[in-house]
C-alpha cells in the first residue's frame, strides 16, 4: 500500500504515483495535516503538488538521497516563499 491515511497523519510507503495524488489532495481537503515521506522511496510530482497547494506539515525524511533532494528543495522553496526569506 504506498499510502496509510489515518487520522491526522499521512503516511507515503513506497512508491507513491499519481493516482494517489487525488486520495491525498481529498484527504488534506477533509483536514489533513501533516504528511509523513520517511518510508517514500519514490513518489509522482503530483503529490508535490498537493505538497504546495495544501501546505502540511513535513514529518520525517525520505531514506532515498534522490526523493530527499526533490522534496527539499520542493518544501525549501515553498517555505521560502511563505515566509518570504530567500535562504
Amino acid at each position: 500500500m504506498p499510502m496509510q491515511l489515518d487520522g491526522s497523519t499521512a503516511r507515503l510507503i513506497e512508491v507513491c504515483g499519481a493516482e494517489d495524488a487525488a486520495d491525498l489532495a481529498d484527504w488534506l481537503r477533509d483536514g489533513g495535516t501533516a504528511v509523513d515521506v520517511s518510508e517514500a522511496t519514490h513518489f509522482h510530482a503530483s503529490l508535490l503538488q498537493c505538497f504546495m497547494v495544501f501546505r502540511p506539515t513535513v514529518e520525517g525524511l525520505a531514506e532515498s538521497p534522490a526523493v530527499s533532494a526533490v522534496f527539499a528543495a520542493t518544501v525549501g522553496w515553498q517555505e521560502a516563499a511563505r515566509t518570504g526569506d530567500p535562504a
